[in-house]
């Protein structure tokens, strides 16, 4: 009987398919691999990530474009508002904020579904502080890009950086942490042809 290629013994499912929210499982050869997955995507770009247990991990990609202000008043705190408002690119701004609460929330263990007003982000100078209902989270939140493209976060909750592969029409690349614990954009495996 000929063997069946590893990625064919990959299965990514819901934890509870059946929930409103439910974190995606590695499954290899049906059984749970005891690592940590996330997924996202934007409608060209897709980004997934592992990391070992007991780190938590979570991504999120985000266009990096205006929000209206609307939507800020029903989702951030004034104090987010007035920081988007005041930095130097305030698109940007916005894009990391929101990337960064969706991010720490596929890295924490709550449980209920996502509900951006219960998120707040506060950007020190020398780290990303993210809270839950008031609570700040024990998450690390890290940020990259590919030039022009979406805005990826990269949340962990209890370990460090772990493998991200980041596919776009731009090109594909995958990262790993490195010893100083940040995220090397270290490999490109392919460029793809600009249209």
């Amino acid at each position: 009987m000929p063997a069946v290629p590893f990625m064919q013994r990959l299965q990514v499912v819901g934890e509870q398919p059946d929930e409103t929210t439910s974190r995606p499982v590695l499954l290899l050869d049906g059984l749970r691999t005891g690592l940590d997955v996330s997924i996202t995507h934007t409608d060209d770009t897709v980004a997934a990530a592992v990391a070992e247990s007991p780190c938590r991990i979570g991504i999120d990609l985000a266009e990096v474009r205006g929000v209206s202000s609307g939507l800020q008043s029903m989702w951030m705190k004034d104090y987010e508002i007035h920081e988007i408002r005041d930095s130097e690119d305030p698109d940007l701004t916005s894009a990391m904020n929101w990337s960064a609460r969706e991010a720490a929330f596929k890295a924490s263990d709550a449980r209920d579904a996502f509900r951006p007003a219960d998120w707040s982000v506060t950007f020190g100078t020398d780290q990303i502080v993210c809270s839950y209902r008031g609570v700040i989270q024990p998450t690390r939140i890290q940020f990259f890009r590919l030039a022009g493209g979406p805005l990826l976060a990269v949340a962990t909750h209890g370990g460090t950086v772990p493998w991200v592969v980041f596919e776009s029409p731009q090109c594909t690349l995958a990262s790993q942490a490195s010893r100083e614990d940040r995220l090397n954009t270290a490999t490109i495996f392919r460029d793809h042809p600009h249209d």
